[in-house]
């Protein structure tokens, strides 16, 4: 993968969690792995968890700040906690790059200064947008919202997006502002970003365009064999919230009676929807809870197709990619990266986000059609494997090591 020739580095991989947490945590899991197989040495850094994976490093894990960021002074302990053991874990190791990921905004700064001031380059992946929306996603309450776009975070406060409480949003919109201000952001020398819709994004909110660099994820290859469930079903696979546009898509399958939908995954709307099943008497609906990844994709691959509904800006759409992967096509919302990831007719088909009556014409349509079915089958895995390719992606960041003269 890597030229024999390349200098061998040592990469330190930082996210906030170090545990199972959806495609974010998929991602590092696979970054490492990528990584490692190219004869890099991979170092940690993340926070102490009960949950975490096995890590050699985690002696230099730090607390979570729990406490509440209008206490100044507390706030402020555990950003030096997180400044000293980032020192000593570079003390220790020879880091040439650091690769961040998730972090939360009080310790980005923190972290980004010390990784500075020991003149390590910094490269960042985008799995959300935080550095321009509070809420990270640019929906609020159960609405898409852009109205902070192009710094104007004062409507942070003005609609109470942190938890409907105004001196908590004020907090954060003064936080934006002072990151805003103090080009925070400017401290990394490159940002990944998933799809080119994520790429325009940070560009249209002042970036720099130089540094932004679209390579799309690539995902593992996994042991999945397409077979067909003896009761066909259709899937949606991911967190059970509003903004994934769950209920739209139970409101459109309920009027399907013929159609079985399979939704696997845990969230926030699962009692809600418990509830509505009884009270509306809906029978072709089953809620089959948290799956291990694994198990979860067995499932998908046994499916006719999914159905990824989001209502938000994915940034890159990694349940769609992999039921694709899986050798299923799919049917996604005009939302955000998805619209990226699917041809219509081709290798799934689209829909506009919140539209019942739109998704429920195409469910009917492709549920019924067995030589569509058959055709964006066979499309959707061979998108999937080019799409994803696990030796692009290195190339891909490989490019970025060479730009930044860490090879020679």
């Amino acid at each position: 993968m890597s030229r024999e020739s390349d200098k061998k580095l040592n990469i330190l991989l930082v996210s906030w969690t170090w545990f199972p947490t959806g495609g974010d945590w998929t991602y590092v899991e696979n970054m490492r792995k990528l990584y490692e197989s190219a004869g890099h040495n991979v170092i940690h850094f993340s926070s102490k968890d009960t949950r975490n994976t096995q890590s050699k490093y985690s002696k230099y894990f730090f607390d979570k700040y729990t406490g509440s960021p209008m206490n100044p002074v507390s706030l402020r302990r555990n950003l030096n906690a997180i400044a000293r053991k980032l020192k000593a874990l570079v003390k220790d190791n020879n880091i040439d790059v650091a690769h961040l990921n998730n972090l939360n905004h009080y310790s980005a700064n923190t972290i980004l200064t010390v990784l500075n001031k020991n003149k390590i380059p910094v490269i960042w992946t985008i799995h959300d947008y935080k550095f321009i929306c509070s809420l990270t996603s640019f929906y609020r309450g159960t609405t898409h919202c852009e109205k902070c776009m192009n710094g104007k975070f004062y409507n942070i406060a003005k609609y109470r997006c942190k938890e409907g409480n105004f001196a908590a949003s004020a907090m954060a919109a003064l936080q934006n502002y002072y990151f805003r201000y103090r080009k925070i952001y400017d401290k990394c020398d490159t940002f990944i970003c998933p799809s080119e819709f994520v790429r325009q994004k940070f560009i249209e909110n002042g970036f720099d365009e130089k540094k932004l660099i679209t390579i799309n994820h690539f995902i593992e290859n996994t042991q999945v064999t397409p077979a067909r469930a003896k009761e066909p079903y259709i899937a949606y696979f991911g967190r059970v919230e509003k903004l994934k546009g769950v209920h739209t898509l139970v409101d459109a399958v309920s009027q399907l009676p013929e159609v079985k939908l399979k939704i696997i995954g845990g969230g926030t709307m699962v009692n809600e929807l418990k509830e509505k099943f009884i009270i509306n008497n809906i029978k072709n609906i089953e809620l089959t809870g948290f799956k291990k990844h694994d198990e979860a994709l067995d499932m998908i691959a046994q499916s006719k197709f999914a159905v990824i509904p989001s209502e938000y800006f994915e940034t890159f759409g990694f349940t769609a990619i992999e039921a694709m992967h899986a050798g299923r096509p799919v049917i996604v919302s005009k939302m955000g990266s998805l619209s990226e990831l699917v041809t219509e007719g081709e290798n799934g088909m689209l829909f506009n986000a919140g539209s019942v009556s739109e998704l429920k014409s195409k469910i009917e349509m492709l549920y019924n059609d067995g030589a569509m079915l058959e055709k964006m089958s066979k499309n959707a895995k061979a998108f999937a494997e080019k799409y994803t390719a696990r030796e692009k992606y290195y190339l891909s960041v490989r490019q970025i090591f060479e730009q930044l003269n860490l090879l020679n």
